[in-house]
């Protein structure tokens, strides 16, 4: 095959985003079919059951229900191992695949005014979830994973939705749930990705796993022409290749959504 015809083939191909959405939208339906009766994935993505079988418990949601419990659940363990073992082969991919609040923050960026909110370090979001962690030991309580959640409060308002008229205080549950997310998206237009980068714990853990993944992004050729254009449609701030002579980017921050490979100029050189 010629170097037309590839570039042909790669044209044709469906654009990275497109196909992320349709990953997140399809992830997001399964656990929609719950609420009219079809249990095939029960719960949230902080945790789930398939098929009344596979449990699955989200990292973090694991360690503040651990120190909240102050007692280590043998079940809790079972659920943990399979979420670690996908993101040891994924890395942050949850964030830019299944995350249903990065679609949500896309249409928010959309009512933003270019620019706007200061920039401030991603390590601090490690003293975030500490400081979660440290509120779960001292009021026995999972405050992020109960409360404030963005995975919690998404389902969370679908049940009480469901359950209007039938379940005492599910308006309330409702109300405060939609309120928190509308909350997030208040935040992102005033500090775009700002949950995404540092304040959310979720993000920060699975981040952790980017330092020994399998999927990584790497550069495969030699010809970066340095025209910025990864950096500036990187939601995260680290598509930044030019600037570095490592061949690969383990950065914490990276969620691979492949929005960097989608504007490079050099197609051949990113993947």
């Amino acid at each position: 095959m010629n170097t037309a015809e590839m570039q042909k083939v790669r044209n044709h191909r469906p654009r990275l985003s497109n196909v992320r959405r349709f990953v997140m939208a399809a992830i997001l339906l399964f656990f929609l079919l719950q609420y009219v009766g079809l249990d095939l994935l029960v719960g949230s993505l902080s945790g789930s059951v398939f098929l009344g079988t596979v449990k699955f418990l989200d990292v973090f949601a694991f360690v503040e229900s651990t120190v909240a419990a102050r007692g280590l659940a043998t079940s809790a363990l079972i659920a943990l191992l399979p979420v670690v073992v996908l993101y040891l082969f994924l890395g942050r991919a949850f964030c830019g695949w299944v995350c249903p609040m990065d679609f949500l923050f896309s249409l928010a960026a959309r009512f933003r005014r270019k620019g706007g909110g200061g920039r401030i370090p991603p390590r601090y979001g490690y003293a975030v979830a500490g400081a979660f962690l440290a509120g779960a030991i001292l009021t026995e309580t999972p405050l992020f994973t109960g409360h404030i959640s963005h995975l919690t409060n998404i389902f969370r308002a679908f049940s009480a939705a469901s359950g209007i008229g039938e379940l005492q205080g599910s308006l309330s549950i409702l109300v405060y749930s939609v309120s928190m997310i509308g909350l997030l998206l208040i935040l992102e237009l005033i500090s775009p990705r700002l949950w995404c980068k540092v304040l959310c714990p979720v993000g920060k853990t699975y981040g952790l796993f980017n330092k020994v993944s399998l999927l990584r992004l790497r550069l495969k050729g030699t010809g970066c022409s340095g025209c910025r254009e990864c950096e500036d449609a990187c939601y995260m701030g680290v598509a930044i290749v030019h600037k570095t002579q490592e061949r690969e980017i383990r950065d914490a921050g990276c969620i691979y959504c492949g929005r960097c490979t989608e504007v490079c100029r050099e197609k051949d050189d990113v993947i």
